[in-house]
């Protein structure tokens, strides 16, 4: 698992000497609970993710059904580099008719 290490330097007293003991070790932060969450996060559920585009399937502003998903390029790539379809973030819409755009509200 990755670990980012962190040093803030040395800690001064007052005579502006280190009171960084040197058998010290470092703070050691694991990613692991922030990487679980991530992946959680952005596994959506094909469920919800189906729910949010038949929800915007018409434009807000003009009514038209021109409407594209807006979505992150972090989704997976197959053997040929090409994302797979439905595994990048879905973060909004964007409208071909009137050019309005708007963000993916969960709810």
């Amino acid at each position: 698992m990755s670990q980012l290490r962190l040093y803030s330097g040395p800690e001064l007293t007052s005579d502006r000497t280190s009171a960084f003991a040197a058998e010290e070790t470092p703070d050691v932060i694991s990613f692991e609970a922030v990487v679980d969450r991530l992946v959680n996060q952005s596994a959506d559920n094909p469920t919800l993710r189906a729910r949010e585009l038949h929800r915007n399937r018409r434009c807000r502003h003009c009514g038209s059904a021109a409407v594209e998903p807006v979505v992150l390029a972090d989704g997976v790539r197959d053997g040929s580099g090409e994302l797979i379809p439905g595994t990048a973030t879905l973060v909004g819409f964007h409208c071909g008719r009137c050019s309005a755009e708007w963000p993916v509200w969960n709810q």
